[in-house]
């Protein structure tokens, strides 16, 4: 996506279009974030299942037929939380990233100079 970036009325620097979703080559650009999202129904299993009640009685669980489950009332919560967790994901890494160049010793001025070979 070739989302310009302009100056907005209040002076923030923001994308025209935010075509992109908010992130642009893996990076947030600091639109709202936007995606897609599609689930592929899950199969019945139809292999027998060792199971067991509450009561703990043994069973087995023989599905016969199409019986999919709807996972539609799931939906919203799993994508949430895979969102919030992908996000956390990126946070904890970048404060990773910030804490070992703070721990790193600054190169001392007489080294600034020099290109590698």
């Amino acid at each position: 996506h070739n989302d310009a970036f302009e100056l907005n009325s209040s002076g923030t620097l923001r994308t025209k279009t935010n075509h992109s979703g908010g992130i642009q080559g893996g990076i947030s650009n600091g639109e709202h974030i936007y995606f897609r999202v599609a689930f592929k129904p899950p199969a019945t299993i139809s292999q027998d299942q060792v199971t067991a009640t509450y009561d703990g009685v043994e069973g087995t669980l023989a599905a016969r037929g199409r019986h999919d489950p709807c996972v539609v009332p799931r939906a919203v919560p799993i994508v949430e939380t895979m969102a919030a967790i992908t996000i956390m994901d990126a946070v904890l890494q970048q404060n990773g990233r910030v804490a070992t160049m703070q721990k790193l010793k600054p190169v001392p001025s007489e080294l600034k100079g020099i290109k590698p070979v």
